[in-house]
Parts: C-alpha cells; structure tokens; sequence
C-alpha cells in the first residue's frame, strides 16, 4: 500500500473520529425538535418517573443542562463538566474528600453518576440499583462460567458502562448466592437487619465507606480489626 493511500486513510479516520465526537454534542434541529416553550420532559419524561427524582431535575432541567441554538444546529450540554457539575450542589463531600486520606477509585476515575442517577431512582440515596448489587458489581469475585472482561466496555448495571478492565481493578470478595461469606464464612452481606441499627438492613455500606475515608479498606468511622467488629458485636 502507498505512502499516499496509507495517508487518505489516516484522514478518513481522524474525520470520522471528530465527526461522531461532535455529533455527542450537537444534534441537526432537524433532527430534534426547537424546545423554545416545551418542556423537556414531553419527550424525556421517563427520566423522571421512579420513586425517588433528584430535585434539581425536579426543578428543572436547566439547572444542570445548557441548551442553545444557532441557525440550522442545537447543542445541549452540561453546565460543567463530570463531578464539578456535581459538586456545584455538594461542595460539602468535596471538602471532606480532601480530608481523607483514600477516595473511593470509581469517583475520580469514573464520576459521581456511575453510582448514582442525576434523575430519578428508586434506591436511595439516588443509587442507580440496590446498594448490594451495585458493589458487587465490581467487588464480587466471578465463579463458575463468569468471566473477567479486559477490552471494550461492560455494562455493570442497565444503563451503566464502563470500561471493560475496570472491574479487575476492585478487590473481590467472595459471596455465595444467599450473600453470606464476607468477611467471614455465614456472615451475612445483606438480606438481614443490623445488629445495632433498628429498621435497617445489612449491606457493603454497614462496615464500609462508599466514598472516602482514612483506612485503606475505607471502613466505618476509621475503625479498623476487632473494634470494627464490636461495634456490632
């Protein structure tokens, strides 16, 4: 193959590349509807349907999106980028990350809204699934057929993906299907209430932190080995 050819090809590519980067962006009017005095939620209404509605969207959805158009063309974006659009609101979980000494990975490296919907939810406190389910997604240790994914994306829970590898980052843990057996064998993960905790049930956040903390395991109030268990115990 020629120099020349290799070089059109190379071209191609790279237009193709920024075209689908720009079309994330910007949408054709033609292609979707002037909003100018509609409301979002006429066509994107089931975003706002589940139990539990973030109340900034609640309020609406220009509190977080920026919507403009020029000529044929409009653009709808975030009003700032990943987890500072987050912490617009939260500046609270900001300052106490930076008073820790660990940060939960999937926060920096993946951002807020890979746990938690910016919408709507039925699980608090805007999780996306179950608390449970959703640490093991990345925490459980595969068994039997399950494999590990190291290429392309993997979608953890629906709606949700990620790239391939990063769930081999997280430490496993090895949880049998009733979700007894961490940290110890017949100790219940979930699906029992908390000792000291009336009207709660058991889960990963019982002992652990899902954010930050001054523990590299991340555990509740800083306490680590045998205090952590009598606290329960």
């Amino acid at each position: 193959m020629s120099a020349r050819r290799v070089t059109k090809i190379f071209i191609l590519l790279v237009f193709m590349m920024l075209s689908f980067s720009l079309r994330q962006h910007f949408v054709r009017a033609a292609d979707h509807l002037k909003i100018s005095g509609t409301k979002c939620t006429e066509c994107h209404d089931d975003l706002i349907k589940k139990k539990i509605v973030h109340p900034p969207a609640a309020a609406g959805c220009d509190t977080c999106h920026e919507y403009t158009e020029k000529g044929e063309s409009a653009e709808v974006k975030l009003a700032a980028k990943g987890n500072e659009l987050c912490f617009i609101c939260h500046s609270e979980m900001q300052e106490a990350m930076k008073g820790k000494k660990f940060t939960h990975p999937p926060i920096v490296d993946l951002g807020c809204v890979t746990c938690h919907s910016p919408h709507s939810t039925d699980h608090a406190p805007l999780l996306k699934v179950g608390i449970t389910q959703l640490c093991l997604s990345c925490h459980r240790m595969p068994t039997g057929s399950q494999s590990s994914v190291s290429t392309g994306k993997v979608t953890i829970f629906p709606s949700t993906t990620i790239p391939g590898n990063y769930p081999n980052k997280a430490k496993k843990v090895l949880i049998d299907s009733s979700y007894m057996g961490h940290p110890y064998a017949n100790h219940p993960v979930s699906g029992v209430p908390e000792p000291k905790k009336k009207g709660k049930e058991m889960s990963c956040v019982s002992c652990h932190e899902a954010h930050f903390g001054n523990s590299v395991k991340m555990f509740k109030k800083d306490l680590v080995g045998q205090d952590l268990c009598v606290s329960c115990h």
